[in-house]
């Protein structure tokens, strides 16, 4: 009787992101960290972690059917999320995206996502955690919902040209957040949970 290690007990792999770097492009490592948040995603598998060092960067993400943890160095300090952006080099398209199946829980911590169509996009039964990010300047809503199930907690929605979240079949959880300054409200659509938000100055 041998055993065969699966490694499903294996410590999650942490993919290094940082745009300045100049080493090896292997996310190994600070020396030698990718350069795209996009490819960090691309390289992961299910359970790992990208960790991105503050600085801007101009690519959209698109996380689907994996679980993966996208944080900045330090969710907790706001100085840390100001100077860790996504800013999506295409205006089009929203700065983030979650699609997957609903057993499937990645998750988003500590960075400001600015511009885009939107600024992060839930679809096709994903349930992701957005946690401590800056969320803002998007052309149209903040967080766009359909069909999903995602947890915004500790997050600042705010200055949209559109709606601050839009939701469309959704079971939503929005606890502890900012929703200020979007210019066609700040709640529209959808069911779930608002829980110890603020919502200030959104016009209808």
């Amino acid at each position: 009787g041998s055993f065969v290690d699966m490694g499903v007990d294996e410590a999650p792999v942490i993919w290094y992101v940082d745009n300045d770097a100049n080493g090896l492009n292997t996310g190994y490592s600070w020396d030698n960290a990718l350069t795209s948040i996009q490819d960090a995603v691309e390289l992961s598998t299910d359970g790992d972690i990208v960790l991105v060092q503050q600085g801007l960067y101009s690519e959209t993400i698109v996380v689907d059917q994996k679980i993966v943890t996208i944080k900045s160095t330090n969710p907790e300090d706001w100085n840390v999320v100001d100077q860790t952006i996504i800013n999506p080099s295409d205006p089009n398209l929203p700065a983030v995206t979650f699609s997957s199946n609903p057993q499937t829980q990645s998750s988003i911590e500590g960075l400001t996502i600015q511009g885009g169509s939107a600024g992060i996009a839930v679809w096709n039964g994903a349930a992701p955690l957005v946690s401590r990010c800056k969320i803002k300047d998007s052309s149209g809503n903040g967080v766009e919902v359909f069909y999903s199930s995602p947890t915004l907690e500790y997050c600042q929605i705010q200055n949209h040209a559109g709606t601050g979240v839009s939701g469309k079949h959704t079971n939503l959880v929005l606890k502890n957040c900012l929703l200020i300054d979007n210019q066609q409200g700040a709640i529209e659509g959808g069911e779930g949970t608002v829980e110890n938000c603020t919502i200030v100055n959104n016009k209808e």
